[in-house]
């Protein structure tokens, strides 16, 4: 059995368990705190179920029995996962809900008493409440009132305060307790002070009127009660220094008192009668006068009264010294009601006194001051004797005295008491010998703002004198901001400081302005190009406006192939330095062409400037291309495909004849696109004796029709008149060998239409010289065309053509090629010029080796330099084609000819 129960497990061990487990946990758990604790126990049933029927025990993130939680894990989630041996597993997750059934217990002190203070309406309340829970939860009570903080008056006496603690599960409990606010302090009694009544003219009494007041710190109002009534009662005499009590008492029965006096009195006083202001003169021989005056008093009553004068009515004497005294006489009754009145005596002196004053006074500031000293002696003397101070004007003697005294004049007056007076003056002259003291700062150095061309000086330059004049310095440059360029610099500046007395004395500073700023250089951006020729720019910007152009390694427009670094340096006139810099990649080539030519349609691959591209397509009997194309640049820099030259091929006889057939039925299809094809390919035909037998006796017609295309290029021409020369070699060649074999020339010569070919001639000529974009033109019947070689020596020579009458007409079959500079009988004899324009040698300057033109002018023919290699091909007129082979012939001559150039 164990051995079958072996081998059923190592068969279940192949197999693998997808099935995940279930995990079972139980609805929301709620626990409750007991009443002595603050934590409750968990417990709870988890578990998992399988179906391998594997015994699974869940793991829970709390264990099912045995923890406790507090209030701190209420609402908790506990997530509970099983796992089987395949690695399975499922979660399941309950919440935990922990709850405080136990209300919490507040606890209030007892009755709280308050006491306002002295100088107060309210007392602070300050009590402690506090809350106590068996969960050991911090509760703060919420009460009626503040336990601190909040102020209470009377009115707040035996208030009841209301405390309720609550814990988290919304338990709770109250307490209270009373407050009881209490004065202590007495009121405050206000009596008036001694009351004095008076009993009118016609009655024996007088009524009693007082005010008196209650004050109290709680603001209660209280009425004062008073041993008499405070209006409404009437006193007489015999009431006369009767105290009158008040009291005042609270709500809290604290009371206070305060008590007066009442005085009645008699109100009638008796009268006083004064004389009015009396004035007494001093004699001219005295120093005093007699004082003599009538006062009396009269009362109600009837009563002699005498009155009590300061001054005795007569008999005393007063001088000076008593002038403008108040003399003041009192009647007083029995009542001792009294009534008084006074009067001033005048005491006067007519008399003035006189005035003495100094010279002018002349003064001068000392180096190390700004004030001097006035000293002055001023004197006043009067007749009566009495010692008079002069009163003068400032500046005042003794004083100190500044240049803003100068010229001052002073004015010093005697007055004695009866105001006579006098008065002198002097003048007061102030000097200044001192020079100010200029201040400057030292030598300056600024600098030019970064975004501009100029720079703000700021300075201070002050002026200081021994006179605390406030200077203010003259300076060449305003110091409150002066705009300086760099072309100022340096500028020496000047402040003068000249004082009131006109001292004055000046200091100076240099200021250097400079440029720290560094100029901006702009390059272009890298740029990439399919030209040589590659326009471009470097700017040069700086804050002072003036900069030198931008100095780069790379001048023109020109580039080669590939990657140029450039870089261009900005200084500006401080010698401050930006580099920018940038590439220029070139690549040039011409790209994949194909062209139609009479061997087809010729495709040639992409090929780089200056080089030679071969067609694709070859001979049909070798390796050879059938054409070649060059790459050549444009005047622009870019690249363009010159004209395709076929190559010839080394081919058998049949073959050239099949090309030859192939040549004539594409003939009728000869177009101004694909005439030089066309007529390089019959060109190379007919280099074989084969190629030109094929076509000899059509001559006339083949070459008819390529000159019908009106074709002026001087290429096609070139080809064409080397067709004509293989043609007439190739017939020469066949009557040579046809008199030596002694054959019958009417049999076997061959049929040659030479007036066609002579016509085609003529038609392809004037083809040529109907554009004056060629290289050359066409005169007395004589086809140039210039081709650019290397010259075979460096002499000048020059084409004379000689026009010579015959039977045959005008004839140009002499000619003569001279070596050297003509002479002035040459120069005469040429007849015919070859035109040539000046394009043809504009791109072949190249100023190493200097070579001649001559040129037609008003003045003759003159010998210019020009360096212009070309070489001449020649053709007979019609009339000296007769009767002999036209051949192309080889170079007239190669050098510099005297020619008449076509501006």
């Amino acid at each position: 059995m164990a051995d079958k129960l072996s081998v059923s497990n190592e068969k279940l061990s192949a197999y693998h368990d997808q099935h995940a487990p279930q995990a079972h946990c139980p609805p929301e758990v709620t626990l409750y705190i007991p009443q002595s604790s603050k934590q409750t126990e968990l417990q709870f049933s988890a578990n998992c179920s399988d179906n391998s029927g594997e015994i699974i025990k869940p793991n829970c993130t709390r264990q099912q029995n045995g923890e406790f939680l507090s209030l701190v894990n209420n609402l908790e989630t506990v997530t509970c996962t099983c796992t089987d041996k395949s690695s399975n597993f499922d979660q399941c997750d309950f919440t935990v809900g922990v709850r405080d059934q136990h209300a919490p217990q507040a606890h209030c002190p007892p009755e709280v008493t308050l006491y306002i203070p002295q100088s107060s309406k309210q007392t602070e309340l300050q009590f402690s409440a506090n809350c106590s829970d068996n969960s050991g939860e911090m509760i703060k009570p919420n009460c009626t009132r503040q336990q601190n903080g909040e102020f209470l008056s009377l009115d707040n006496n035996l208030e009841a305060v209301t405390c309720t603690c609550t814990d988290k599960s919304s338990n709770f409990d109250r307490c209270n307790f009373t407050v009881g606010v209490r004065d202590q302090h007495a009121p405050q009694a206000h009596c008036p002070p001694e009351v004095t009544l008076y009993i009118p003219q016609s009655s024996k009494q007088t009524e009693l009127q007082f005010s008196a007041n209650c004050s109290d710190n709680s603001g209660e109002i209280i009425k004062p009660n008073c041993t008499r009534q405070q209006n409404g009662e009437f006193l007489s005499l015999d009431n006369n220094l009767e105290t009158v009590t008040c009291t005042c008492t609270d709500k809290s029965s604290n009371f206070d008192q305060c008590d007066f006096t009442v005085g009645v009195r008699d109100q009638h006083v008796p009268q006083a009668h004064c004389p009015p202001e009396v004035t007494l003169y001093i004699p001219q021989s005295s120093k005093q006068t007699e004082l003599q005056f009538s006062a009396n008093c009269s009362d109600n009553s009837g009563e002699i009264i005498k009155p009590n004068c300061t001054r005795q009515q007569n008999g005393e004497f007063l001088s000076l010294d008593n002038n403008l005294e108040t003399v003041t006489c009192t009647c007083t009754d029995k009542s001792s009601n009294f009534d008084q009145c006074n009067f001033t005596v005048g005491v006067r002196d007519r008399s003035p006194p006189e005035a003495l004053c100094p010279d002018n006074v002349r003064l001068f500031i000392p180096d190390s001051a700004n004030e001097v000293q006035l000293q002055f002696t001023a004197t006043c003397t009067d007749n009566s004797g009495q010692q008079i101070e002069p009163n003068c004007t400032r500046p005042l003697n003794g004083s100190s005295i500044s240049l803003a005294d100068d010229k001052e004049i002073v004015i010093c007056t005697c007055m004695d008491y009866s105001d006579n007076h006098d008065y002198c003056n002097f003048t007061v002259s102030v000097m200044d010998r001192t020079t100010p003291i200029p201040t400057c700062p030292g030598d300056m150095l600024i600098f030019l703002s970064n975004s501009t061309n100029r720079a703000m000086l700021e300075f201070s330059a002050t002026c200081t004198d021994n006179s605390q004049e406030q200077l203010q310095p003259n300076c060449t440059r305003p110091p409150d901001g002066s705009v300086l360029f760099l072309a100022d610099s340096p500028e020496v500046v000047r402040c003068a400081c000249t004082d009131a007395s006109g001292n004055d004395r000046e200091c100076n500073f240099t200021v250097t302005v400079k440029d720290k700023t560094k100029p901006t250089a702009t390059c272009e951006s890298d740029i990439r190009s399919n030209r040589t020729i590659v326009p471009w720019n470097a700017n040069c910007t700086d804050n002072t406006g003036e900069v030198k152009p931008a100095v780069c390694n790379h001048q023109g427009n020109q580039f080669v192939v590939g990657n140029t670094s450039v870089t261009c340096t900005c200084t500006d006139t401080s010698n401050n330095t930006d580099v920018c810099s940038f590439t220029v990649s070139v690549d040039v080539f011409c790209p994949e062409e194909s062209f139609e030519t009479v061997k087809g349609s010729l495709h040639f691959p992409a090929t780089k400037v200056n080089q030679s591209a071969y067609s694709v397509e070859k001979c049909y009997s070798s390796n050879t291309s059938l054409a070649v194309i060059r790459c050549n640049p444009s005047i622009d820099g870019a690249a363009l495909w010159g004209e395709p030259e076929t190559q010839k091929c080394v081919v058998s006889k049949e073959n050239i004849e099949y090309r030859a057939e192939t040549f004539k039925e594409n003939l009728r299809n000869v177009t101004a696109k694909n005439v030089a094809a066309m007529v390089s390919e019959l060109k190379e035909i007919t280099e074989s004796s084969d190629g030109a037998t094929a076509f000899i006796e059509e001559a006339g017609d083949v070459l008819q029709n390529i000159s019908n295309v009106n074709s002026t290029s001087p290429e096609v021409t070139i080809k064409f008149i080397e067709v004509v020369g293989n043609f007439m070699n190739n017939l020469e060649k066949k009557n040579e060998e046809g008199r030596d074999e002694k054959v019958n020339e009417k049999e076997d010569k061959p049929k040659v239409d030479t007036d066609k070919i002579l016509k085609s001639i003529e038609t392809q000529l004037r083809n040529v010289q109907s554009s004056s974009e060629n290289l050359t033109s066409v005169q007395e019947s004589i086809a140039v065309n210039v081709v650019h070689v290397t010259p075979l020596t460096e002499a000048i020579a020059f084409i004379n053509f000689k026009p010579k009458e015959s039977d045959r007409g005008n004839r140009s079959d002499e000619f003569e090629v001279k070596n050297g500079a003509p002479n002035e009988e040459e120069q005469k004899e040429i007849h015919i010029s070859i035109v040539i324009p000046i394009e043809a040698y504009e791109d072949y300057y190249d100023g190493k080796v200097l070579r001649y033109i001559y040129r037609h002018t008003s003045k003759g023919l003159r010998m210019q330099p020009h360096p212009l290699p070309f070489l001449f091909n020649g053709v007979w007129t019609k009339k000296q084609f007769l009767g002999r082979v036209i051949g192309k012939f080889e170079p007239i001559f190669s050098g510099y000819a005297g020619l008449s150039p076509n501006q």
